[in-house]
């Protein structure tokens, strides 16, 4: 299951930390953590009043695990178990900014997913929808949510289909908010945008 929650286990696996240099930027990666979980914890919470929540089955796992994540001690995490530290002193470093930044900033982002999330998220397939609609959009071949044609106009978004989805448009502008919000705690390394990209390549 992908989500910010993933985001430092990954990074640990391929940030070189080999040098004291690079283990302090990685330490100060650890240490923006909870900015960057708070974000995210802020998207929940304005999904949540605007009436937009993931499905009930990505809220459940996403929690799940967290859960998992926070029930293994910090000194065997999958960031502590990924990082070679230069020095074996550093190892108690590492561990340490785990104990101080990363696991309440897990917690807290478990929390903003429980409860009022939680039971607000709605039964059926598909990433984003709103929490008050509880009959499912319908598919495509593909098996992803299609958005229902207005009266009087071409359905789009749909094999064969023409015409312009405002909706459609709308989802996308706040899918590039969020994207713009998780990517800025992370560094010059994620500045460039969906919008920076070649249209036929997503090559950099």
């Amino acid at each position: 299951m992908d989500g910010p929650q993933t985001m430092l286990p990954l990074l640990a696996t391929f940030q070189r930390t080999d040098t004291p240099e690079r283990f302090d930027r990685f330490l100060a990666r650890l240490d923006d953590y909870p900015r960057f979980m708070a974000a995210n914890a802020e998207l929940t919470r304005e999904g949540l009043a605007s009436g937009l929540t993931a499905a009930r089955i990505v809220t459940e796992r996403v929690i799940g695990q967290l859960e998992r994540l926070l029930a293994v001690p910090d000194e065997e995490s999958p960031i502590a178990m990924a990082v070679t530290p230069p020095t074996p002193a550093d190892r108690d470093r590492l561990v340490a900014a785990i104990r101080k930044s990363v696991r309440p900033a897990d917690q807290a982002f478990l929390e903003a997913l429980q409860g009022a999330y939680c039971e607000a998220s709605r039964e059926g397939a598909g990433v984003v929808v709103g929490a008050q609609r509880r009959t499912a959009l319908p598919h495509s071949d593909t098996g992803h949510d299609l958005p229902r044609p207005r009266p009087g106009r071409s359905p789009s978004h749909r094999p064969g289909g023409a015409g312009v989805d405002r909706g459609g448009a709308a989802r996308d502008q706040a899918a590039r908010s969020a994207m713009a919000t998780i990517r800025r705690p992370l560094g010059p390394s994620c500045r460039a945008g969906p919008e920076q990209f070649p249209s036929r390549s997503m090559s950099c």
